[in-house]
């Protein structure tokens, strides 16, 4: 049977990182990519072939991290996307491999909250700027209930 996953996963030995709590560099208290980098060769000891990393992207922090507002940016609390690049390469120097947290299943409350009022203005906005033009079945195929006469 043909095995649906990469080869270096059969014997892969993992380690979480949550980075928050890892390791600080810069003293504010929160742990950071730079103390992840620190710490590299002590994961590479323990006989680690890939780690796992938390969210680190950019959030508004309501849910500890994972309601992610920008996936495509680290949050500053624990570096950038520079200091991301320069842990990839670092690992993979090292052979180990970096596997991303990617939470798409906790929305971002203030991302939901800003699609509402938006639909919201559409809806209130969309017949005066069509000038009434839109039947009530038009506008229900826009999404927008409109009261039936």
């Amino acid at each position: 049977m043909k095995k649906n996953y990469p080869a270096w996963l059969e014997d892969a030995i993992f380690y979480e990182v949550y980075p928050q709590s890892f390791y600080d560099t810069d003293g504010d208290g929160i742990g950071d990519i730079q103390g992840i980098i620190a710490k590299l060769d002590y994961i590479k000891s323990l006989g680690v072939t890939a780690i796992w990393i938390n969210p680190w992207y950019e959030s508004p922090y309501h849910d500890a991290g994972y309601d992610v507002s920008d996936y495509y940016q680290v949050d500053a609390r624990y570096g950038t996307n520079e200091d991301a690049r320069q842990l990839f390469d670092e690992a993979s120097r090292r052979g180990l491999r970096i596997l991303l947290g990617y939470s798409l299943y906790q929305p971002n409350v203030d991302r939901l909250i800003t699609a509402v009022r938006k639909k919201e203005w559409v809806e209130q906005n969309i017949i005066s700027l069509t000038r009434g033009s839109l039947q009530p079945d038009e506008l229900a195929w826009l999404g927008i209930e409109t009261e039936k006469a």
